[in-house]
């Protein structure tokens, strides 16, 4: 493996938690699992599956994702938009370590948790402490802005990020800054272009992304219009 961080390696090591084997066996492990999701499929060339975990260490979360086979590609792709979204200024979730292996076609992707952040899901759901949903009250206007001026980044790199939900928009406790998680949903639009060059494909595929971000922000009120107003002249949205 790979380690981006010292600390969080001596950190994990303090857990038996220092190679692929480990990390790749975590249910197996002494180290207690928060949660886990796993896909899995079977091809022609044999089974491949995808498990994502969540441990906790030293009061941090450390997220494990983990493919082989078929699933190998998106977890790549993943890894490959790191940089380039770091030189657009886009903060992501702090990638402590990775692991590639194509021989046996394995690959993980070791994640720490934000810090200070909140995930949109949980300041609308109510589930944010009450000083975080405050927080977020009155700085809703330029949250909205910070969230469409992301989007703008990213469009204007090339890409297309096809994910625009609650659960993978995390926003920054009393100050500015906005992340985006399950970064396997970003594309490049180059890659997209029969479709895109279809005027019918483009306008579904921007009419997709515009209900994903009235479903994000939680109100009908936010037509294409109010949403191109807030990003230019930071227009205060109606009450919601």
């Amino acid at each position: 493996m790979i380690w981006t961080n010292e600390n969080d390696r001596l950190i994990l090591s303090s857990l038996g938690l220092a190679d692929l084997e480990h990390f790749w066996n975590i249910e197996t492990s002494a180290v207690g699992v928060e949660y886990k999701h796993l896909s899995e499929k079977a091809s022609k060339c044999g089974k491949s599956h995808r498990r994502t975990s969540c441990i906790r260490a030293k009061g941090a979360r450390y997220y494990i994702k983990r493919a082989c086979g078929d699933f190998c590609a998106p977890i790549k792709k993943e890894f490959d938009i790191l940089a380039p979204l770091a030189s657009l200024g886009v903060c992501t979730p702090v990638l402590a370590a990775h692991h590639f292996d194509s021989a046996s076609k394995k690959m993980l992707l070791l994640y720490k948790n934000l810090t200070g952040y909140h995930s949109l899901k949980k300041l609308y759901d109510g589930n944010a402490s009450p000083d975080a949903m405050a927080d977020f009250q009155v700085r809703k206007r330029s949250i909205v802005r910070e969230v469409l001026e992301m989007r703008d980044k990213i469009n204007s790199a090339g890409l297309i990020y096809r994910a625009w939900d609650r659960s993978h928009v995390f926003v920054k406790y009393k100050s500015s800054g906005v992340a985006i998680l399950d970064l396997e949903h970003l594309d490049k639009i180059s890659d997209l272009s029969f479709m895109l060059s279809n005027p019918v494909s483009f306008a579904f595929i921007r009419w997709l992304e515009w209900r994903q971000f009235r479903r994000l922000l939680g109100s009908r009120v936010y037509t294409r219009a109010l949403l191109r107003q807030i990003a230019s002249e930071g227009v205060r949205p109606p009450c919601t």
